[in-house]
């Protein structure tokens, strides 16, 4: 693969607040719609995730408390567990608002 290089345009002086730029490496540039079918693959895809995590850092707790250490969440786990549970709740945006369900009442039923 051939990469062209060229020098920049122009070097800034001094950083302006305005030009700030923010990176969603985990979010579509574009809109993506799901079918509620393709939302509950991907949740129990993300579930499979999680308790993978969960489950690792189970272990480490078991051997931390094996070497007679307090047990001590890892920044990973943090990190990588709020990230899973960020798309699950992004997924979940993708499922129609419930609607209340109103009740039919029979009068013939009634005494």
């Amino acid at each position: 693969m051939a990469v062209s290089t060229t020098e920049p345009l122009c070097q800034p002086c001094v950083y302006h607040e305005d030009f700030k730029v923010e990176l969603q490496v985990r979010r579509h540039l574009m809109p993506v719609r799901l079918s509620p079918e393709q939302v509950g693959l991907e949740m129990l895809c993300l579930c499979g995730q999680l308790d993978l995590l969960i489950r690792a850092q189970m272990q480490q707790f078991q051997e931390q408390l094996g070497h007679g250490c307090s047990p001590e969440e890892s920044d990973t786990f943090q990190t990588q567990g709020s990230e899973i549970l960020d798309q699950m709740l992004q997924c979940l945006e993708h499922l129609p608002k419930p609607m209340p369900q109103l009740e039919v009442l029979h009068l013939s039923v009634l005494p």
